[in-house]
């Protein structure tokens, strides 16, 4: 008697059409896993990297900036790059030949459909004073295609300090009804 090992026809076709099932129902499902670890991603970047600029105010005793750049040398409204600026000089101008460039950082990739909102702050960056302090409050906010209902979100108080907003407050409001992605 011989035995033949392999799959019959039927056999194949079943496997194909279980596996065809299984990835129409996990692919969605995977896609929004997927932009949702990049919101997560720029987020915790663009907290590290302003915890770094607020110390790095701290240990050089004078201002240190935090903003956004088209060029990655000079500050704009606009731009995927973060740059981390000082004021060595503590004129308040920080495109003085002596003020010193401390840290360029990608935040958004050019093909990316992330966006990233300063957002309460009067100009498009965030300074730190030489005790740690904000010289403004506002959120840093990290958007997608899909809208403010999956930003996220971080909002810096006056002490420099950066947190989450909540979902819920004593007085019943949210303040993540306040992320705008505009």
């Amino acid at each position: 008697m011989n035995k033949h090992h392999g799959l019959t026809l039927i056999e194949l076709l079943s496997t194909i059409a279980i596996v065809g099932i299984l990835l129409t129902v996990a692919l969605p499902s995977f896609s929004t896993m997927i932009k949702d670890n990049k919101l997560v991603t720029a987020i915790n970047q663009m907290s590290t990297l302003t915890a770094f600029a607020r110390s790095e105010a701290i240990k050089r005793n004078n201002d240190v900036t935090i903003c956004r750049s088209v060029s990655n040398s000079n500050c704009s409204a606009t731009g995927n790059n973060i740059i981390v600026k000082s004021d060595n000089n503590n004129d308040g101008d920080f495109t003085d030949a002596g003020d010193e460039m401390i840290r360029t950082f990608e935040l958004i990739q050019a093909n990316s459909q992330i966006t990233l909102y300063f957002q309460g702050f009067t100009s498009s960056q965030i300074t730190f004073t030489p005790t740690g302090l904000s010289t403004q409050t506002g959120r840093i906010e990290i958007c997608d295609s899909r809208g403010k209902n999956y930003a996220k979100a971080r909002i810096i108080n006056i002490g420099g300090q950066l947190r989450a907003p909540n979902s819920s407050s004593a007085a019943g409001n949210s303040e993540k009804a306040i992320i705008t992605c505009t």
